[in-house]
């Protein structure tokens, strides 16, 4: 639980001091690597089939996800943003 809270905390201040400033390519690279570090806080194994989508190109994900590590699984291979069901609305 420690591993976990610290490690939001540093995802915290990244977006607050970090993610704002960054270009394209750096604010991708920094979004997979905080997804990959929580993964790893919880000792989970990410098991990919196929090729992720390029993310210099414009594409459009959809998933229904089943849990909260969901999004996480899928930024270790995108570096997506994601929109939650109030905004699609």
């Amino acid at each position: 639980l420690a591993r976990l809270l610290a490690h939001l905390g540093r995802i915290r201040a990244a977006a607050g001091l970090v993610a704002g400033r960054l270009d394209r390519e750096a604010d991708f690279a920094l979004r997979q690597r905080y997804a990959r570090r929580l993964l790893a806080t919880l000792a989970l194994d990410l098991d990919v089939e196929g090729d992720p989508p390029p993310y210099d190109e414009p594409v459009l994900v959809v998933a229904n996800h089943v849990s909260w590590l969901d999004p996480y699984a899928l930024n270790c291979l995108t570096g997506a943003r994601f929109v939650a069901k109030a905004e699609v609305a």
